[in-house]
């Protein structure tokens, strides 16, 4: 029996009304898996980034909400609120464990990086890293 083998560089599942529903395609940076709604709207993508993998979860209005990726310097989580702004990051590096916490524009507000203790390590008057979330990059920190 000979396999039947289907190449392409995008991929297209559609409904029976014609509607997307999976798309797989062939990026710069490797392969992407995108997951649309009945409305037609993307919530899931699973991917690869230039340093790794990236699982993404979207809301029904397309904003990314949960973004997991795993990098060389190893995972993280990141959950956004309905704006899109991040809320908080779960990480583990090759150092150790870390998390940060941020208000509902994104400024950082918490980190307890590796060893830190209980208390905030973020000087007082240090001005607030921002955090962006790409939905192709994950977590961007400015």
């Amino acid at each position: 029996m000979s396999e039947e083998v289907i190449r392409c560089k995008k991929l297209i599942i559609d409904d029976d009304e014609g509607n997307p529903k999976i798309l797989m395609v062939s990026l710069p940076d490797g392969p992407k898996i995108v997951l649309f709604d009945r409305k037609g709207m993307v919530r899931a993508s699973l991917g690869m980034l230039e340093n790794g993998p990236d699982f993404s979860l979207l809301d029904e209005s397309g904003t990314p909400r949960v973004g997991i990726t795993l990098l060389k310097t190893g995972p993280s989580i990141a959950v956004f609120n309905a704006k899109g702004s991040i809320q908080a990051i779960i990480a583990a590096g090759s150092e150790g464990p870390g998390l940060a916490m941020f208000d509902k524009e994104g400024n950082m507000v918490f980190r307890l990086p590796p060893g830190a203790g209980e208390e905030d390590t973020e000087p007082k008057d240090a001005e607030p890293e921002k955090v962006d979330y790409h939905p192709l990059a994950g977590p961007v920190i400015q």
